[in-house]
């Protein structure tokens, strides 16, 4: 395990050493290890990780696999089709509550169906044996190390594309270790926090060789130990909990991102700059970090690994600057702005001057100056680009799909200049020092490059003008000769990021390929495949291309900006899972970047080929094979091999045999379908299903019955829905897109009140006609009609309110589909809602008392000050957003929705917490209050009195819950509280606290929970409940 090395690659070194963090019961580790009587790598793995439920549902536009294959797909803990992450080596057990027309299974091939299974070694039981993975089936999967970094995806061995990926990783630092400690660290930031607080310790302790650094005596620095610098120190605290989560692969939620708190980029030579610090001091930190963790149970053979890269090169280069042995001489100490950038070399010297620091002489750059030179830099750069014949098509706009950036009158001429300001400004490129320079935090980086390049066809030629034309420009501004060769020798690095033609480093093993730049464009009226298949085509170098003529020995680069909605290939048929044009053992994605790399063989010229989307049908051309010099393709096109067609299109195809006038295509046949159906079911006199169209039931719906309009709007949108589920694809139905909204069956249908009687009666009367279109006889084939009623009887779920199997909307689809339809930019997805309430429940709660010093480290002592820590209200927003979210509590169900893993014992986390009635009373209105002030205009205000009412009554009576208050007030049943003890140790020389002193800290005193949270019929809204149990518990366990 290597995750651990990272944190020593970017962590500023003093940041570290200044760390305190929170208090730990150093003595409780010890003693655990010495109970336990083993290593981290002895920790049991038989265990499962994690479950993961399976059900089948209509697919919504959320899903990432709307649109394609099947219309029903995977909901994995009440999530739609989410990405699954896999630890190697840990065990996860599936189980699948779907019906036996879906069984489960892994494959490396994304549309499933039976195609490229994972081997059966990886299960328990084969999923392709007798016992197929369904009705409730469970197996146990364990991935092996062999996995990672191959594609893999969740799918259904009978359809296409019902599910999505599975990243196997190799388990972080971090995990581990949280799981080996679990008894004295709950979480990850239990675990971050216990590092960084013993750290600060040992570095501050009164024997320490490094204590001076930390008390003011070293670099303009507080004193750390000084409790009238606690708010400085708990930043530090704060970010290196933050940095170690990201360095050390902290999955569980519990800290938010590191880039959140150093947005500076400060580097390790730059924080280090006036502080001495020789191989000595060099060496004494890593022995006492890496004290630290071994006594946090890292095991030897990663302290080897640490050390190593600790005390590599670069490493010592960032951070051990005085003294031979650090490679320096003795008196070559950098104080801040002694060793000017190219940045601050460049800015006038009359824009540069002398102060004082520690007794010492530095250069600082004036405010504003950094900008200003770089600013007739840049100018000069955009004026010679306007005047260079070759490079000015990349800036003003002739080329397509590019802004005119030389008009600096205008936002887009504005924009280049200033990012281009910001960019050279950035620390990666010339590193401006002065901390005013404005334009750092717009700075493109390095690392975008080649994605904001890669649909630019830039030569090498070009690229070395443009460097040509960067060097000019400096060279005006006053540059030295030396800086102004660092700086081409910095652009040269850039080559393989920003030129992409043959030629270039790095973009193919022969110089002269053809570089090929695949789109997707709309099909035009005389396009070679219009009216068939998929309404959008693909476009070669922008033009529609019928015949692709491919050269034997040739090699081409087939460049694919675009999404994985439509992946490029080459086929033996023209395209929606046809074979590739060689047999493949994994299904290759040629998409978002992954470029499709060909050259032609001469066996390959007599076959029929077409380049093609692997997910939809006639979006691609012809593509034959020729000797070289050919022009042309020998033969006219063979016609495509037949594919399986969708139903909606057999259907069709049946139809028009029967020649009847008005049934030319899928519209024209959709609609008769409908019509009878609504004739059959809903408007004759005495239909069976009348009273759910003509407004009686629910009661106040609409009369689509006796409003011929309203009719019609109806018969539209059924055609749209059905077109879509039965894959029409003849362009004339405007299907749903990938990224538009379908209509909610569950929001629909959950007032309905229908039976299984009705259900099936319409379900009946749908098949009928789609098997006897218009009284021809024709429709659906035979071999369909039972596939066709497997879906049918599929939409149970979301339709059939009166079935068993009916899932009413959880609150939070319910609550977002109204939160969207009101504002769909505020609030775009159900994370947004969620992530909005807690926000506005945490303001009212922290407004005043009694509230506030539940979160302000009053309450309980030794805990942590989420009001004044905008670090630490950003984990708690993640954590509290991410719980919200579970199946058991608003049910949040969208695949992009965060996966929450921490605790959820309610009564154990609130133990130390008094929690009076008035506390629990004023959370439960705060609640109120801030749902109805979002959603009180929606469609589902009527409905919230009732909803809130039931959560208060919820949040009272059931124990899940109520034990959160645990005071003499509280209504039964209530909590057990525990007093925590937090003495005050009487510090000593450099503020160490006595070693036989306990004290306690976040994440470090509270016991292992036990249990699960309640699944009872009330759990769909039991939203505020885990509000306040990780609002108020998160002194505890973030």
């Amino acid at each position: 395990i290597l995750v651990l090395l990272a944190l020593v690659n970017a962590c500023p070194f003093a940041d570290l050493m200044r760390a305190r963090g929170l208090n730990v019961d150093s003595k409780k580790h010890a003693e655990y290890h010495r109970n336990n009587k083993r290593s981290v790598d002895e920790v049991e793995q038989s265990s499962i990780k994690e479950t993961f439920v399976l059900t089948s549902r209509l697919k919504t536009s959320s899903s990432p696999v709307f649109g394609q294959g099947f219309p029903i797909g995977w909901v994995v803990n009440g999530r739609e089709a989410p990405k699954l992450t896999l630890v190697a080596g840990k065990q996860y057990e599936f189980i699948i509550n779907a019906a036996c027309n879906h069984p489960f299974y892994l494959t490396f091939d994304p549309r499933g169906r039976s195609r490229l299974p994972i081997p059966a070694k990886y299960y328990d039981k084969d999923p392709q044996g007798d016992t197929k993975l369904c009705a409730g089936e469970k197996v146990v999967v364990t991935p092996d190390k062999d996995l990672i970094g191959k594609k893999i995806w969740y799918q259904c061995l009978v359809h296409d594309y019902m599910g999505w990926t599975v990243e196997v990783v190799e388990e972080s630092i971090c995990d581990k270790y949280t799981d080996a400690l679990r008894s004295t660290v709950v979480n990850n930031a239990g675990l971050m926090s216990a590092i960084v607080g013993q750290t600060f310790e040992a570095l501050t302790a009164k024997t320490s060789p490094l204590l001076e650094y930390f008390t003011g005596v070293v670099g303009e620095r507080p004193d750390y130990t000084d409790p009238e610098n606690s708010k400085e120190l708990q930043k530090l605290a704060e970010g290196l909990v933050s940095f170690f989560s990201d360095a050390l692969g902290c999955s569980d939620g519990s800290i938010p991102p590191y880039n959140e708190v150093n947005a500076a980029g400060t580097t390790l030579k730059e924080f280090h700059v006036g502080m001495p610090i020789s191989i000595f001091e060099f060496n004494a930190f890593n022995d006492i970090l890496l004290g630290v963790l071994k006594k946090n149970g890292v095991v030897d053979a990663d302290l080897k690994k640490i050390r190593t890269v600790l005390e590599s090169p670069g490493v010592k280069a960032g951070v051990c600057n005085f003294g031979t042995e650090c490679g320096v001489a003795d008196n070559d100490v950098t104080p801040p702005g002694a060793e000017l950038s190219i940045c601050d070399q460049t800015v006038p010297a009359s824009e540069r001057e002398e102060q004082e620091l520690n007794g010492r002489t530095i250069t600082v750059v004036k405010d504003g100056a950094s900008e200003a030179t770089l600013k007739i830099v840049v100018n000069d750069l955009v004026e010679r680009l306007s005047k260079d014949a070759e490079l000015k098509p990349f800036f003003d706009g002739s080329m397509s799909g590019l802004k005119n950036f030389l008009d600096a009158t205008k936002p887009d001429g504005t924009e280049l200049i200033n990012n281009l300001v910001a960019f050279f400004g950035s620390p990666e490129v010339l590193a401006c020092s002065n901390p005013n320079f404005p334009q750092n935090g717009r700075a493109v980086p390095v690392s975008a490059m080649k994605e904001i390049h890669k649909d630019m066809k830039i030569t090498k030629p070009l690229f070395d003008k443009f460097n040509g034309h960067i060097a000019a420009a400096a060279t005006d501004a006053g540059m030295t000769t030396e800086n102004v060769q660092a700086v081409g020798a910095l652009l040269a690095s850039l080559e393989e990021a920003i030129c992409n033609q043959p030629g270039c480093k790095g973009v193919s093993d022969q110089a002269d390929a053809v570089v090929i730049n695949v789109s997707v464009k709309e099909k035009a009226a005389n396009h070679h495949f219009a009216g068939k298949g998929f309404g959008s085509a693909y476009q070669l170098d922008g033009k529609d291309v019928a015949d692709l003529v491919l050269e034997v020995g040739q090699q081409y680069i087939f460049k694919v900006p675009g999404s994985c909605f439509h992946p490029f290939y080459l086929s033996t048929g023209t395209g929606a899972g046809s074979p590739d044009y060689i047999d493949v053992t994994t299904t290759p994605q040629y998409c978002n970047g992954n470029d499709f790399v060909f050259t032609p063989t001469a066996d390959l010229k007599a076959k029929q080929l077409w380049y093609a989307c692997r997910n939809h049908n006639f979006m691609g051309g012809r593509a034959c094979v020729v000797d070289k010099g050919q022009t042309s393709c020998d033969t006219a096109p063979e016609p495509a091999p037949p594919l399986t067609q969708s139903p909606c299109d057999q259907m069709v195809a049946n139809v028009k045999t029967a020649g009847k006038a008005g049934l030319s295509n899928a519209n024209e046949t959709l609609t008769a379908v409908v019509i009878d159906v609504f004739t059959k079911g809903a408007a004759a006199e005495g239909a069976p299903l009348k009273q759910y169209f003509d407004g009686t039931k629910p009661a106040g719906s609409r009369n689509f019955v006796g409003d011929s309009a309203l009719a019609g709007e109806l018969v539209f949108g059924l055609v749209k829905f059905f077109g879509t589920a039965l894959g029409c694809t003849d362009n004339s139905i405007s299907v749903y897109k990938p990224d538009e909204p379908q209509p909610d069956m569950k929001e629909i249908h959950v007032g309905m009140g229908i039976n299984q009687t009705e259900f099936e009666l319409f379900n009946t009367v749908l098949l009928g006609a789609l098997s006897d279109v218009d009284g021809t006889g024709k429709g659906l084939p035979e071999e369909l009609k039972g596939p066709i009623g497997v879906f049918l009887a599929a939409t149970a779920p979301d339709v059939c309110s009166e079935c068993g199997e009916f899932e009413a909307p959880s609150l939070c689809e319910k609550w977002h589909n109204a939160a969207f339809k009101a504002d769909s930019n505020a609030f775009p997805d159900q994370q947004t809602m969620v992530a909005a309430v807690v926000t506005g429940v945490f303001t009212k709660l922290v407004a005043g008392p009694p509230g506030k010093e539940y979160f302000d480290g009053t309450v309980p002592c030794n805990s942590r000050d989420f009001v004044n820590g905008a670090i630490l209200q950003k984990g708690l927003v993640r954590s509290l957003t991410a719980y919200f979210g579970q199946q058991s509590l608003l049910g949040c169900s969208q695949s992009s929705f965060p996966t929450y893993r921490g605790v959820r014992d309610m009564e154990l986390l609130h133990k130390n917490m008094p929690i009076n009635k008035a506390l629990y009373t004023a959370f439960i209105t705060a609640f109120a209050e801030v749902v109805k002030g979002a959603l009180g205009g929606t469609d589902v205000a009527d409905s919230l009195d009732a909803d809130l009412a039931a959560v208060a009554n919820l949040l009272t009576t059931d124990a899940e819950y109520s034990t959160i208050c645990n005071q003499d007030d509280c209504d039964e049943p209530k909590g057990t509280f525990e007093e925590k003890q937090c003495p005050t140790p009487a510090p000593g020389p450099g503020g160490d606290t006595p070693a036989d002193t306990p004290t306690a800290g976040p994440g470090v005193d509270t016991p292992a929970p036990s249990g699960t949270p309640t699944e009872s019929g009330a759990s769909l809204i039991a939203l505020t409940a885990p509000f306040l149990a990780l609002a108020l518990a998160v002194v505890v366990v973030v």
